[in-house]
């Protein structure tokens, strides 16, 4: 992996304001491409630009899809006081950010898709994969994915969303958390493969990841970033881990799924009601099944 701040591209603008509790931005770079960019000084999680940066990584080493990202230049964001919308301050310092590929720009992309069309996601195997990777970095939000193409044809789904990886060893209940928030997607003839990741991270994976690690910017590497990382790859090569938290896996879809599986919806008026996991409603609100979102002018898909 060569280092990621070679080259680095600037913010030129700011298309818009996305919601999510990392506050993050929709903008134009220098190099042509459009990012979802998150700042150290937008998110609630000091360790987030460490996270994002290298959950990226550790999932692509494994060969599950993420977008491509980048290290930019962003000068300070300031809000303006007609439109209440960001903008760039010329005039002001400098900052390293992270920024996503915005995916909509390459392809026709939804963020939620109907389970009846799980059957056309071409690497719907890989959310065994990202849910082993998720449970081992401790995340501590479900699983966020987009979908590429068309779901009544063939799409292809990315892994995104990285910036609540790397927990502490408190979130014992990291498995629930780290999934999918649709149990359904894991099929039941793909529970056959979970033996087969129970793959341990050998050496030369462990020291990739780490020389990528000390590449980023330094003041990235803040407060357990780094430690929390470390703990994430010695579970990683403990084979008698990944055999436990398989396991855990597939006892929790054999107990839970049957029974009141997670039902994406949307709540007619406006809003959003679900059924999660293990059963648990959401707000009482007259509901009709949800039909394909697609990221469009005034999505959050790529936020978190």
């Amino acid at each position: 992996m060569p280092s990621c701040c070679v080259d680095v591209p600037s913010v030129t603008s700011i298309v818009r304001c996305l919601r999510g509790s990392s506050n993050p931005l929709l903008v134009n770079a220098s190099d042509g491409h459009r990012y979802v960019v998150k700042t150290a000084e937008r998110s609630i999680r000091p360790e987030c630009l460490f996270s994002e940066a290298m959950g990226y990584e550790l999932f692509r080493i494994y060969n599950l899809p993420v977008p491509e990202w980048r290290v930019l230049r962003i000068s300070q964001v300031q809000r303006r006081r007609e439109g209440g919308l960001d903008e760039i301050d010329p005039g002001s310092s400098v900052t390293l950010c992270f920024g996503s590929r915005f995916l909509p720009d390459l392809d026709e992309t939804y963020q939620i898709i109907p389970m009846s069309t799980f059957g056309s996601i071409s690497n719907r195997q890989s959310f065994w994969t990202a849910w082993l990777l998720d449970c081992c970095a401790r995340h501590s939000e479900f699983r966020k994915t987009v979908f590429c193409g068309n779901p009544f044809a063939t799409t292809k789904a990315f892994f995104i969303n990285h910036d609540q990886m790397f927990g502490s060893e408190g979130n014992s209940d990291c498995i629930a958390q780290a999934s999918y928030s649709d149990p359904r997607i894991y099929c039941q003839q793909e529970r056959l493969t979970v033996p087969a990741l129970r793959r341990t991270a050998d050496a030369q994976m462990v020291n990739q990841l780490w020389r990528f690690a000390t590449s980023l910017p330094a003041d990235w590497r803040t407060g357990n970033a780094e430690s929390n990382f470390g703990d994430c790859l010695e579970r990683l090569t403990d084979p008698s881990g990944l055999r436990f938290i398989a396991d855990q896996i597939s006892e929790l879809l054999a107990q839970r799924r049957p029974a009141r599986a997670r039902e994406t919806t949307q709540v007619v008026g406006g809003g959003s009601q679900h059924r999660d996991l293990f059963g648990e409603k959401g707000t009482k609100s007259a509901v009709v099944p949800c039909r394909p979102r697609r990221v469009g002018n005034r999505s959050a898909a790529l936020t978190s």
